[in-house]
């Protein structure tokens, strides 16, 4: 039976990992995986056919592929699965398995089966922001964060500006409570209107000038 599943952005460093299908979806659940992760995690594909961008990855040292339908051994050691298959018999019941053994599992066409729901997750640089409907519309989750990419392209350079503003700030003030008035006044609504309306040059003038008057 189905657990409640729940938004979680997931950063699973040194585990083996499990993607059962291997089209579209599959492809871009292994790309999000491996994009917020590093070279310790292992991710094992499991399905007769896959993309070819898939089969690409196969060919490094840290995705493998089983080229043949999912068997129950396949989750052995394995801590997070993705079923990412176009057969709902087959996701529902790679689910209840990983349930019975305590794997944290997705299940993308029926996120109320799963133990945790993928967000989209929006970049800008440096700047992350999960967006995710709680399983009820995955389509509109990626719709508003191709959105809010375009809303905040502007906040990459402004998170570079900002540190290295708190280096300066750590570097000159050595009171706590003045220090993190500082670094506030930094991220108040004014300046980010600033950013909003990409005036970044007037953006550092202002920053530059904090520091002066208030540092």
């Amino acid at each position: 039976m189905g657990q409640m599943g729940y938004a979680v952005v997931l950063y699973p460093y040194g585990w083996r990992c499990v993607v059962v299908g291997g089209g579209r979806v599959a492809e871009r659940r292994l790309e999000g995986l491996l994009q917020h992760t590093d070279s310790s995690v292992t991710v094992t594909v499991v399905s007769p056919t896959v993309t070819a961008t898939i089969r690409q990855r196969a060919f490094g040292e840290q995705v493998s592929w089983l080229e043949r339908a999912f068997e129950d051994r396949d989750l052995a050691g394995a801590r997070l699965v993705l079923a990412a298959t176009d057969d709902r018999e087959l996701n529902a019941r790679v689910a209840e398995r990983c349930h019975a053994q305590g794997i944290l599992v997705n299940v993308v066409d029926a996120p109320e089966l799963g133990s945790f729901q993928v967000p989209a997750v929006v970049e800008a640089g440096e700047l992350r922001i999960a967006v995710s409907t709680g399983g009820a519309a995955p389509a509109l989750a990626g719709e508003l964060a191709r959105d809010l990419e375009e809303q905040y392209r502007e906040f990459d350079e402004y998170l570079r500006l900002l540190r290295e503003f708190r280096t300066e700030v750590q570097q000159r003030i050595t009171d706590p409570e003045h220090r993190a008035e500082l670094l506030h006044e930094a991220v108040s609504p004014e300046l980010r209107t600033l950013v909003r309306e990409a005036r970044l040059d007037e953006l550092r003038d202002r920053l530059e000038r904090l520091l002066v008057d208030r540092g």
